[in-house]
């Protein structure tokens, strides 16, 4: 499905940075420094129900990530959906007019499945997920919009300076608020909360899923540092040797587990 963006985003630099009067960048220009998933053990590599994507360009990035919900079907394909089409599109309150379409296409692409009477009769009951999106931009102006409990941090000097939507480990564990692939009308209010701010060059922006979250929440009550572990992570490989010894000392749940990190650089 094919969304046209809210603004242009190039995939190339501008050629003239814009200058201070002193003659140095005033602009950062967001860098992706780490994107790693892991599925949850036990599980195959295609049930895993986290998604993510990403947009890049002159003027900065999009980024998005979500979890599918476990007890629901197709819960996968809804998540990624769901970030495909906010990074095309991003959107700063989730609005009917954002999420509807995406409802009628799931409702249009459900009923071309093959499927079983259960099956099928399971699938109309609404697929849910997570969904937290972040746009970046070269003035260093962030903003960021989330339903459930994937979070974002962001980090200067390895200090947290927000975290968001979450901001105390007690909360996760809940039942989150999530979108729902079944839309209605009149349509529900989604239930959707946002955060803005300004970053300076060096901070970084961490979105992860709930199983990290609650591990970086776990590892601050602590008096940890968590940064500095997941900052030693380079590649993919060794994300999941990281994320399998966290498991066998059980301090990070068993659950699909992604991790995204940007950073401001000159």
């Amino acid at each position: 499905m094919k969304v046209p963006l809210a603004f242009p985003l190039r995939l190339h630099r501008p050629k003239q940075p814009h200058q201070t009067m002193g003659g140095r960048s005033r602009l950062g220009m967001p860098r992706l420094r780490q994107c790693f998933s892991v599925h949850k053990a036990g599980n195959a590599l295609h049930e895993c129900e986290d998604a993510y994507a990403w947009w890049a360009g002159e003027r900065g990035w999009v980024v998005a990530i979500a979890d599918g919900a476990t007890e629901s079907s197709f819960a996968r394909q809804w998540a990624q959906i769901l970030v495909e089409t906010y990074v095309r599109r991003p959107t700063q309150d989730l609005s009917s007019d954002w999420l509807y379409p995406l409802q009628q296409h799931w409702a249009q692409w459900l009923d071309a499945q093959q499927l079983r009477w259960y099956a099928r009769r399971k699938a109309q009951e609404g697929t849910f997920a997570t969904l937290l999106g972040l746009v970046l931009l070269r003035d260093r102006q962030w903003r960021a919009i989330a339903v459930g409990d994937s979070c974002l941090f962001v980090v200067r000097q390895q200090r947290v300076m927000a975290c968001f939507p979450i901001t105390n480990g007690q909360l996760l564990g809940f039942r989150p608020p999530l979108l729902s692939s079944q839309g209605q009308q009149p349509p529900l209010i989604v239930p959707a909360r946002s955060l803005c701010g300004v970053g300076r060059l060096g901070d970084r922006f961490y979105l992860v899923t709930d199983a990290l979250a609650a591990w970086i929440f776990s590892q601050l009550e602590l008096g940890n540092n968590p940064w500095q572990q997941l900052n030693q992570i380079r590649n993919s490989r060794q994300f999941c040797q990281w994320v399998d010894g966290e498991r066998s000392l059980q301090r990070l749940p068993n659950d699909d587990t992604t991790l995204i990190c940007l950073e401001l650089r000159s």
